[in-house]
């Protein structure tokens, strides 16, 4: 019988071999690319989450709150555990940073399995930790001069010579926005003016800047505004992009 891609993780060690067997007959490989939805916050929970290869975040993803970083998770590194144990929806959500492979234990699968105390007994070790990084990143969202707050809707943008661009804004700051899907040709450290805004209100907001990054479908925009009243008109856009 092969080895279970399972037993070299540190979270299974100690699973006997039926165990083992029995998630490697069901266990789901699953590949992402850069910056891809693993799953989102309020999502139902469809199972347990193994990193097999590449890297993936956990952040808080809350509309119109600052966007929060849970935790780096990394080859061998185990996530979703709290869902999965408790039966409640996402409490964070979940994205590959950059080309991803994940192996996923189904829902039904750990339903059966959490009857096996051989299965169970790895679980509440993951717990402390997850909790311990969780309220570190909701003290060191007070401490942050700048937070990202989540906005993620479709939105629209009017470039300097008049055309319209349609785009999806994940979170907008003073320092700067993070759009998805946008169809300009943008190069990294290009200059740009734009206005951002919705179709009933396509003038929410004016900035200058530069394309600071660009990975995979997504594009980070560093803002050259700056003081009280940069702030004001950034704070006005927000409130009614997530209203």
């Amino acid at each position: 019988m092969l080895e279970s891609r399972l037993a070299g993780v540190p979270s299974f060690r100690g699973l006997g071999p039926e165990c083992l067997a029995l998630l490697e007959r069901h266990l789901e490989t699953k590949s992402f690319g850069s910056n891809e939805i693993v799953f989102r916050q309020g999502d139902a929970c469809d199972g347990l989450y193994v990193v097999a290869e590449g890297s993936v975040i956990m952040r808080s993803e809350t509309p119109g709150r600052p966007l929060e970083r849970i935790r780096d998770l990394r080859r061998g590194d185990v996530f979703g555990e709290a869902a999965a144990l408790l039966g409640t929806p996402r409490l964070f959500a979940a994205r590959s940073v950059g080309e991803t492979v994940l192996w996923k234990i189904p829902q039904w699968l750990l339903g059966e399995l959490l009857e096996d105390p051989a299965f169970t007994a790895f679980l509440p070790r993951l717990l402390p930790r997850r909790r311990a990084a969780r309220m570190h990143s909701f003290a060191a969202a007070w401490s942050r001069k700048e937070p990202r707050i989540w906005v993620d809707r479709e939105v629209l943008l009017t470039l300097e010579h008049g055309e319209r661009v349609p785009a999806r804004l994940e979170n907008l700051s003073a320092g700067g926005a993070c759009l998805v899907e946008v169809s300009a040709g943008w190069r990294v450290r290009q200059p740009l003016g734009l206005a951002l805004g919705i179709e009933e209100a396509p003038d929410l907001l004016r900035v200058r800047g530069i394309v600071r990054w660009k990975r995979g479908r997504s594009t980070g925009l560093a803002f050259a505004g700056d003081g009280p009243a940069h702030r004001r008109r950034v704070a006005a856009a927000l409130r009614v992009l997530t209203q």
